[in-house]
């Protein structure tokens, strides 16, 4: 563009080829406008072709129809895509293979994400001496922490209702010195040594007030955190119940695990507002699953 601006700048100021220059320009200039009609007529027509007629009410009486169909097998709908899911695209069965040690790694290296040299050796160090305390594992605290937070200490929830390594939430945090608050304040100052210190004195008094059972099971050791009164209960027993349950509310994805063909699913049709203790390993187990998968 620019050659050809110059070159009828030289044509115009020459005074034999002046008006051959000014001819030139006219004529640029008509192009110019008429490549900006095209373009807006091109970009209109692409508009048209792509945006949906809204305004139409056409339009949406024939939206309303399939999205009434839709609406009407929302339920079957959501079922398929999750046994898809379960089933197809990411299955993970019961009783995994993975050792000890690779789960570890694993565990470890998505902990890596989280934090960085000095968190990470604050939390594997107050680990190992939790585990030691309250007849656990290194092991079984990760998948605790697994499920609660992702392996990130310093994890907030969106509506500030739990906090920190264990999920710390205003009843876990009585008797502990601490308000909720300030367990979120440390999550954002990522003052790891006062999380893993609370996680210890939370997880030692949970301990002994259960008279001091083995742990080294990582369902029970995650029901010292998430619901006590259960540890070491049948896998039948119902820990939380009831729709308008707020603790059931703010566990629901815990509800309408099974396990078919040993692949452990989720269907909403399964959901029937009990959570009960096989449930949540069942969740556990899938959490733990992906994550070996994702991390080997």
């Amino acid at each position: 563009m620019k050659p050809t601006l110059d070159i009828l700048q030289i044509l115009i100021t020459l005074p034999a080829l002046r008006w051959v220059g000014c001819v030139l320009l006219v004529a640029a200039l008509a192009q110019a406008l008429r490549l900006l009609r095209v373009s807006a007529s091109t970009l209109r027509a692409v508009v048209a072709a792509c945006l949906v007629p809204v305004w139409k009410i056409h339009f949406w009486v024939k939206c309303a129809v399939p999205g009434t169909l839709v609406f009407l097998f929302s339920a079957p709908l959501h079922d398929l895509l999750q046994e898809l899911e379960y089933r197809l695209w990411q299955p993970v069965y019961v009783y995994q293979t993975a050792t000890d040690g690779n789960r570890m790694a694993a565990y470890e290296r998505i902990l890596r994400k989280h934090t960085d040299s000095y968190e990470f050796s604050v939390v594997k160090r107050w680990t190992a001496e939790t585990a030691g305390k309250i007849n656990s594992t290194p092991l079984a605290i990760y998948e605790t922490a697994l499920l609660e937070c992702g392996l990130n200490p310093f994890l907030v929830r969106d509506d500030r209702v739990a906090a920190g390594w264990i999920q710390f939430t205003s009843a876990g945090c009585r008797g502990l010195g601490v308000t909720k608050d300030q367990v979120i304040a440390a999550c954002r100052n990522r003052d790891i040594e006062t999380i893993m210190r609370l996680t210890d004195a939370y997880l030692v008094r949970r301990w002994e007030q259960a008279g001091k059972p083995d742990m080294r099971n990582t369902i029970d050791l995650y029901l010292a955190v998430f619901a006590p009164a259960h540890i070491g209960r049948a896998p039948e027993q119902v820990v939380y119940k009831g729709y308008g349950n707020a603790a059931y509310y703010k566990n629901a994805g815990l509800d309408g695990w099974f396990q078919d063909g040993g692949k452990i699913v989720r269907k909403a049709s399964e959901c029937d507002g009990r959570i009960t203790v096989w449930e949540i390993f069942l969740c556990l187990e899938r959490k733990k699953g992906i994550a070996l998968k994702q991390n080997k």
